[in-house]
């Protein structure tokens, strides 16, 4: 479980995500049409890893985030 508020998040690339990690509960776009995902970083819930990714409702495109060891940063990636 990882409390995420206020934390900074960039895409795979480093560029930042336009976000809103709130709690468990984090909020951005779709970088593939624009559309709202919500993603939770808690255990076996939507997001949180690659095996169990978050999903855009508008286009289907899969996220999963990874928080960084020293806890300050998440990455999010986008599933091909």
């Amino acid at each position: 479980m990882a409390t995420i508020t206020g934390f900074k998040c960039i895409d795979e690339e480093s560029y930042p995500v336009l976000s809103d990690p709130h709690g468990n509960n984090i909020a951005f776009r779709c970088s593939g049409c624009g559309g709202p995902v919500l993603a939770v970083m808690l255990d076996h819930r939507r997001g949180e890893s690659s095996s169990n990714p978050s999903e855009c409702r508008a286009c289907g495109c899969r996220f999963w985030l990874e928080l960084d060891e020293r806890k300050e940063l998440l990455t999010l990636h986008r599933m091909r």
